[in-house]
């Protein structure tokens, strides 16, 4: 077994407007490798880089970052726009792609009233389903209304924090020096 200690940085970030605390630990675990764990309002999110270029520590790394790739690598699998439950909306997708479809030629006037009379009650608590793959096709999952993702929203505002106070930092330290 081998044990070493290392040196970890924190920042306490607060009064940052509709904004609880934040905490972002940084570690640096030699040239161009390092990890950073952010926490705010019980949550936490962490990730290990081990190949950030030998120049670079955490800290400028996670700075030189744009904010979507490192919501991705803090929170896999995360999307930027999710599947929307908005009844309205689905509606309104309906209806658009129907008169697509109808000045296409692809489906006759009786055939897209009907449809057009359907998707006045198409809703997410029914039976939507049958409606969207005559109107969409097989794969009319696709075709579903998307809207942004409050989780992956507010995770940028989070990113974009702690960057803003990482630059802070290093302004801060400049100026000391």
């Amino acid at each position: 077994m081998k044990i070493s200690t290392s040196s970890v940085t924190k920042l306490a970030i607060t009064g940052v407007s509709d904004m609880d605390a934040i905490s972002a630990m940084i570690e640096d675990f030699g040239p161009g490798a390092g990890k950073i764990t952010i926490t705010c309002a019980g949550e936490a999110w962490t990730h290990y880089w081990s190949h950030m270029g030998e120049h670079h520590t955490m800290r400028s790394f996670f700075l030189k970052c744009d904010t979507p790739y490192l919501i991705g690598k803090l929170k896999s699998g995360i999307e930027r726009r999710i599947g929307s439950k908005d009844d309205e909306l689905l509606q309104q997708t309906l209806r658009k792609r129907i008169l697509e479809k109808r000045r296409e030629g692809r489906i006759k006037s009786d055939e897209a009233r009907e449809l057009w009379d359907e998707a006045e009650y198409a809703s997410f608590d029914g039976e939507y389903q049958e409606l969207c793959q005559l109107v969409f096709g097989s794969e009319w999952w696709f075709s579903l209304p998307k809207e942004d993702n409050p989780d992956y929203i507010y995770l940028g505002k989070i990113v974009d924090t702690v960057k803003a106070a990482f630059s802070l930092e290093e302004l801060q330290q400049k100026k000391a020096a």
